[in-house]
């Protein structure tokens, strides 16, 4: 569980795997502990964070769970088939942890909990969320992953103060329609859920800043879905073969991944990314350096390798803020004298391509990799760092 307030350990207790906190003179969570050391914790007042993790919610650790003030509770790995009626009753919960347990339905009380912020039901065997409108809405953080969630009740866009929404790893063949109105969202995990289109509309989402929707079948990303102050976009293992245009996102977006796509062309329109640092092209079809990255004056940090390119263009010094350039698993054959005098290059890789000659000003770099080259095969074949 994250985000946990920090407590001094007499106003915690921790019976977690792999540790042994001591309190009172008694070691929690060992062998030797017994019921007889729970009651005279559960009558402190200031009770916080209350762990039972991994095997340790047992029969006689449910006493703790009748500690009013307790506000963090971690009952995630204990084969958990539902969720105890015990902690239903605790007003004064903030933040639950019931992920990587076997529960297959969810009390709709679980999302009524008035102080309810942090909620995390990954990893378990949840095929349906209830129905019935939550009225936990100070809820800031879910987590769902790893489900087998095929839909979101419409009701759930009443967590307009929601932050953070995991919904990876489930059944879900485009994002639910509830989310396109959670206004208070700003990180979105979808990935890994055998979607084929976007579906929902983000448009409207203005605080959404981090979307992650890697690992689908995606192959257009619509200018309505796209958040107008998006700053990281996560496409990687997609269907793209091309860099789609994100809107309104253009004067903003930071990151773009598209890593493991089909893409094999860049639009012109990408000069209009102003903001673009970090540009993710590794593992795509290009055959040919794409001459459109030439104008992306703001990038710092560029990823090809694993394409056909064979030949660097000269004016790849108009990228005067460029860090760090990858272009291992290549077909290059020759670096360019303008690559060398970049002004901010500190890492330039390019193992593995067909490179002949070392060239001498590259000693100036950080990192200049040339394993995996002609030229090594007599010398040493590890990058040359400093």
């Amino acid at each position: 569980m994250k985000n946990y307030r920090q407590t001094t350990l007499d106003a915690t207790l921790v019976i977690a795997f792999g540790k042994t906190p001591r309190y009172g003179g008694n070691a929690l969570g060992s062998e030797k502990f017994t019921p007889r050391y729970y009651q005279p914790i559960a009558d402190r007042e200031m009770l916080s964070r209350l762990v039972l993790s991994h095997g340790r919610f047992r029969s006689e650790t449910k006493k703790l769970l009748v500690q009013r003030d307790v506000e963090a509770i971690d009952l995630s790995s204990n084969e958990l088939t539902e969720v105890p009626q015990e902690i239903l009753q605790l007003a004064s919960l903030r933040e639950i942890d019931l992920s990587n347990n076997r529960l297959e339905t969810i009390p709709h009380a679980l999302f009524d909990l008035p102080n309810l912020q942090l909620l995390d039901l990954s990893e378990n065997q949840i095929r349906f969320l209830p129905a019935d409108r939550p009225k936990a809405v100070g809820l800031l953080s879910l987590n769902l992953s790893g489900n087998l969630l095929g839909s979101l009740p419409e009701g759930y866009a009443a967590l307009s103060c929601l932050k953070e929404l995991d919904i990876s790893g489930n059944r879900l063949r485009r994002i639910p329609s509830p989310i396109g109105r959670m206004t208070g969202l700003e990180i979105l995990s979808a990935f890994a859920n055998g979607m084929t289109h976007i579906g929902s509309p983000l448009g409207s989402l203005e605080r959404l800043r981090v979307v992650h929707l890697e690992e689908n079948f995606i192959d257009a990303f619509p200018t309505a879905c796209t958040p107008p102050n998006m700053v990281e976009l996560y496409l990687s293992g997609n269907s793209f073969d091309h860099i789609p245009d994100i809107g309104r996102s253009k004067s903003t977006i930071e990151v773009l991944n598209l890593e493991r796509n089909q893409v094999c062309t860049v639009p012109r329109s990408i000069s209009e990314m102003h903001s673009l640092k970090m540009l993710f092209l590794h593992g795509n079809c290009f055959t040919e350096f794409p001459n459109e990255l030439l104008c992306c004056a703001s990038l710092e940090m560029l990823f090809l390798q694993d394409n056909k390119i064979r030949i660097i263009p000269s004016a790849i010094s108009d990228m005067s803020k460029l860090r760090c350039l990858f272009l291992g698993n290549n077909r290059i054959e020759h670096l360019p004298d303008a690559v060398f005098s970049m002004p901010n290059l500190v890492n330039l890789s390019v193992e593995n391509n067909s490179i002949t000659e070392r060239d001498e000003r590259g000693e100036a770099l950080l990192v200049y990799n040339l394993a995996g080259n002609p030229l090594l095969s007599n010398i040493a074949t590890q990058a040359t760092a400093r």
